[in-house]
C-alpha cells in the first residue's frame, strides 16, 4: 500500500473568502416561512409541546384547536428591516405554521399555553380515564 500525502492549503481561507465576498443575493432568503423546532413530553398527567420561537411578541403567537389538531402559526409582516443594508443576514422572524395532531386522550378543554423568553408552551392535559390506564400491575395467574 502506498501512503499519498494529500493537503488543501487553500480551503479554509476560501472558506473565509465566500463568507465575506460571496454574492450575497444568492444566499438570502426572502420572504421565508420558517419553522420553529419543538420538543414534545409526555408525562402522566399531560403532554407537553415546547416551541423555540425567540423574537416574537406574545401577541403575534396565535394556537388553535380545530377537529384535535393544534395549529401554532404567526402572521408577521416582514417588511421591518428591509431599508436595512446587510452583509450577512441567517434569521428573520417571518411568518410561520407548525400543525400537530392530538392523540385521543389530550382533554381540548384544558389546553393552556405560555410564552416566555422565547418558547411558548402548550400544556394538554390528559383525561382522567386515561391517566389511570397508563400503569397498571396486571396479576399473573
Amino acid at each position: 500500500m502506498t501512503i499519498i500525502r494529500w493537503s488543501q492549503p487553500h480551503r479554509i481561507s476560501d472558506i473565509f473568502d465566500d463568507i465575506f465576498t460571496k454574492n450575497l443575493e444568492d444566499i438570502e432568503q426572502k420572504d421565508c416561512d420558517c419553522v420553529p423546532a419543538a420538543n414534545i413530553i409526555e408525562t402522566e398527567q399531560a403532554f407537553e409541546i415546547q416551541l423555540a420561537a425567540p423574537g416574537y411578541k406574545k401577541d403575534d403567537i396565535h394556537v388553535d384547536l380545530e377537529n384535535n389538531v393544534l395549529s401554532v402559526y404567526c402572521d408577521k409582516n416582514q417588511t421591518e428591516g428591509q431599508d436595512i443594508n446587510y452583509t450577512r443576514r441567517e434569521f428573520d422572524f417571518g411568518s410561520f405554521r407548525r400543525a400537530f395532531t392530538l392523540p385521543k386522550v389530550v382533554d381540548a378543554d384544558k389546553i393552556s399555553a405560555d410564552y416566555k423568553n422565547g418558547i411558548l408552551m402548550v400544556k394538554m392535559p390528559k383525561r382522567e380515564e386515561a391517566k389511570s390506564r397508563l400503569s397498571r400491575e396486571i396479576k399473573v395467574s
